[in-house]
């Protein structure tokens, strides 16, 4: 009776990490074991590991953010949070017009999962010319476009439920990309101020609830690494990134792939399954390395809103 209890237990588990996998749903532990005051390397922490997430504190020159789009989170990169909030500590804007947040949005608007990717049409599959922007998927991930999705359309809907209780007008808009109604980009300016404000405020606080801690996939390259910041850590790293702070608390290996490897881009997922092919996967994986903007020369148009220390 014991062994066939754990049995059904570890096929429970299997086959519910497996489903919400698929829904892009991210099971964390309770609690990850927290090395910030031991550890500083990603790769010495991951072998201390265990079968747990870890916290260690990072380096914010290592972070990328915006998915794909890789930008640095230092106060000196394009990022346009970081350069929204520091337009607005400056008193150069007040609200969403004119801001670096506004430019961005109205600048990018891939039409597509492979534009939004940086590969262009003739280097491209089908599906993904065909895909929704919003649906993108990394070439290392194991979630399917349509599940992405709908997790994305699921996170949009939350927002605008908040949006709507607090009496504001709102509508379906995914935060790291335009096109943006007026209506929408001063939300997201809302948004980005409330986190900084309460932060500068009371310090960060973080927890061990699934959502307590910025998250980050680790991606490696022989001797150099980076963090790519994964889901709505975007906000707090750029808060954090405007006030001064050198160095973020970064939860890493709560979901696998906890280590991307450039050499393993022939085992990626999605390059199995030909939805990229090894030279696209690399392409990917290099711009987030080092942090190039798909369509890098869209970054044009913030060389006259940066602001300098």
């Amino acid at each position: 009776m014991k062994d066939f209890k754990k049995k059904l237990a570890y096929f429970a588990v299997r086959n519910g990490l497996a489903l919400a996998s698929y829904f892009g749903i991210i099971p964390v532990p309770a609690k990850p074991l927290d090395l910030r005051c031991k550890v500083n390397n990603p790769i010495e922490a991951y072998y201390l590991s265990g079968w747990l997430p870890v916290l260690i504190e990072i380096d914010i020159t290592r972070l990328r953010g915006f998915f794909n789009n890789a930008f640095f989170c230092h106060r000196e990169s394009s990022n346009p949070f970081i350069q929204t909030l520091l337009e607005y500590e400056y008193k150069r804007v007040n609200s969403y017009q004119n801001s670096a947040l506004q430019k961005f949005y109205d600048s990018w608007q891939p039409k597509n999962a492979a534009e939004s990717l940086g590969l262009p049409p003739h280097n491209s599959s089908t599906i993904l010319q065909q895909t929704d922007a919003k649906a993108a998927v990394l070439p290392w991930e194991t979630i399917l476009p349509e599940a992405r999705m709908e997790s994305r359309n699921r996170e949009m809907r939350i927002q605008k439920r908040k949006a709507f209780m607090r009496g504001k007008k709102a509508e379906l808009h995914w935060h790291l990309m335009g096109p943006a109604s007026s209506e929408a980009g001063q939300l997201e300016f809302e948004r980005l101020l409330k986190i900084y404000y309460s932060i500068k405020k009371r310090g960060y606080i973080r927890s061990s609830k699934p959502d307590g801690d910025i998250c980050g996939y680790l991606l490696l390259d022989q001797e150099k690494w980076c963090i790519l910041v994964y889901g709505g850590g975007q906000h707090r790293v750029s808060a954090l990134s405007a006030l001064f702070y050198n160095k973020i608390p970064i939860r890493l290996f709560y979901q696998k792939p906890s280590i991307v490897r450039r050499e393993d881009v022939a085992h990626w997922p999605h390059v199995r399954s030909s939805l990229f092919t090894k030279g696209q996967a690399l392409i990917i994986f290099d711009q987030i390395m080092e942090a190039r903007q798909p369509l890098i020369e869209s970054q044009r148009f913030f060389s006259d809103t940066r602001i300098e220390n």
